[in-house]
């Protein structure tokens, strides 16, 4: 491999380091990006069970109130068919009773049904509420993740770009822009081996001539006439 190229190569092989280092932190930061999207969802779904409670509670209390009146009327029908000393005035309180004994069911059975929903949505709100704590307690424990390794992560990025700089330096100026415009355009990899003929970046046979150039070891740069990434080969000596 020529000096500048394998040190090129070396140089490489320190950017994907930071990159892979600094990808820890963008992994748990996506990750918590995740859990709050789920945990705001999560709350959204939580408020509106809430209010569905509300609502259903408040109509139990107005059938509630409505069974208590319609229970109370009949209680009072039934004290005064006792009092009461005319035929008229009995038919007449029997078929209050007798009505609001009909009513008092309905109302009783309108209650039940509300009640079942009342108790079913309670369980939704119940369920949603565990879900909700368990995001919470997610997102709690990926933000200490994030905070813990944050010196770490920086200390060893410090390290690598200075390592970085160092090789940097001993590589031409016009060759290193061609190698950040190339890391930047082909996912962080501008330096690729040659094996078996193939472009190791883009998988394709280079031609024949081009792999013999490389095999000698010529001082020209040598490029992939597919992906345009820097070549080299392993066993390509360096120059005397």
């Amino acid at each position: 491999m020529q000096y500048p190229i394998k040190i090129l190569e070396q140089v490489q092989r320190v950017d994907l380091e930071i990159g892979a280092i600094e990808g820890e932190g963008a992994s748990v930061r996506s990750a918590i990006e995740v859990v709050e999207a789920a945990l705001k969802s999560g709350e959204e779904a939580l408020a509106a069970l809430e209010a569905e409670l509300e609502s259903i509670n408040n109509q139990r209390r107005e059938i509630t109130a409505h069974l208590e009146e319609t229970n109370a009327k009949i209680a009072k029908a039934t004290a005064r068919i006792g009092e009461v000393k005319n035929d008229r005035e009995l038919k007449a309180l029997t078929r209050e009773k007798s009505q609001g004994a009909k009513t008092s069911k309905n109302i009783e059975f309108e209650l039940s049904g509300v009640q079942s929903r009342l108790d079913e949505k309670q369980t939704e709100a119940d369920e949603k509420s565990g879900e909700v704590e368990e995001k919470k307690g997610e997102l709690e424990r990926l933000t200490s993740d994030l905070d813990a390794g944050k010196d770490s992560r920086e200390s060893a990025v410090a390290e690598k770009s200075k390592q970085r700089e160092e090789l940097a330096a001993d590589i031409p100026a016009g060759l290193l822009k061609k190698y950040e415009t190339l890391r930047s355009n082909r996912g962080g990899r501008a330096v690729v081996l040659v094996k078996g003929e193939a472009c190791q970046g883009c998988f394709i046979h280079v031609p024949p001539q081009l792999y013999v150039q490389l095999s000698r070891g010529e001082d020209e740069l040598i490029s992939c006439p597919h992906c345009h990434r820097i070549l080299y080969v392993e066993d390509q000596p360096a120059p005397v």
